[in-house]
């Protein structure tokens, strides 16, 4: 599996990593690794995965040995057909502009908040699009989850750090809502919720805050994943949020990956 090594290999503590409950006198050499996002290149001319919306593209994305999965459902209404998508898309737009007053975002939903500078270093990221019908919080593996990362030869992993940020769809959605989502205010939040498995066996989740109390991820944030497992070969995203109804969550269910670390047992 070639990936980008992010520091040479170093002898790190690894409780559970191995079947392990304790530290005591072993340590395994772990090797540490950074998914380099520049190295996928399949882009349309507008900046995003040219296969979004191809039906062969439900194999899913492989970017630098880590596997994104993807699906496209197409509908057909009075004869014409109709395309959308769930799971992950690469993108390298950077584009922050507030198309809500246009009614426009369907064409314009593969940007993510980021700054100047970080966009200046980082030409890539992910858009995770969950879908809203499945649980928020999932105990057991169906096979069918929208936003799942794994490694391309399905080997476990010690997950790290991951960078996340708002969607600019949701982002803006959530300051000035739409037709089905009301604008936000202090009492509303929305949550990514990343959560680990191994053989199919729940190994641990972490929360995090997309918005609450009025404060918006604008820029890509390094969030620790320990809480989610020492040893998983599967990270399942999904979402909740206070803008939820009978359909589930209102607010776009939308979120973007700008890097990724984890390391494997040697």
């Amino acid at each position: 599996m070639k990936l980008s090594r992010l520091i040479p290999a170093v002898a790190l503590c690894a409780c559970g990593f191995a079947g392990l409950t304790s530290c005591d006198d072993d340590k395994f050499e772990l090797d540490m690794y950074y998914m380099r996002l520049d190295r996928f290149t399949d882009y349309n001319e507008d900046g995003y995965w040219a296969q979004c919306y191809d039906p062969a593209s439900a194999a899913g994305a492989d970017i630098d040995g880590v596997h994104f999965t993807h699906s496209v459902t197409i509908t057909e209404w009075d004869g014409v057909k109709y395309y959308s998508w769930n799971g992950f898309c690469p993108s390298k737009v950077y584009d922050l502009t507030d198309y809500t007053d246009a009614g426009t975002w369907l064409d314009h939903q593969w940007g993510a908040m980021e700054s100047e500078s970080w966009h200046k270093t980082h030409k890539a990221y992910v858009i995770g699009d969950w879908d809203v019908r499945e649980e928020a919080y999932p105990e057991t593996l169906s096979g069918s989850e929208s936003c799942v990362i794994s490694l391309e030869d399905g080997a476990s992993f010690m997950p790290l750090t991951i960078s996340v940020s708002n969607a600019a769809y949701a982002y803006y959605t959530m300051l000035n809502g739409s037709a089905f989502s009301s604008p936000f205010t202090k009492d509303d939040y929305l949550r990514l919720i990343v959560t680990g498995f191994l053989d199919g066996e729940k190994t641990g989740m972490t929360r995090i805050d997309l918005a609450a109390d009025n404060v918006y991820l604008t820029n890509f944030t390094e969030v620790d994943l320990a809480p989610v497992g020492s040893r998983v070969d599967r990270l399942v995203f999904t979402m909740e949020g206070s803008d939820s109804g009978q359909w589930g969550l209102n607010t776009p269910a939308y979120f973007a990956v700008g890097g990724f670390t984890y390391a494997i047992d040697k």
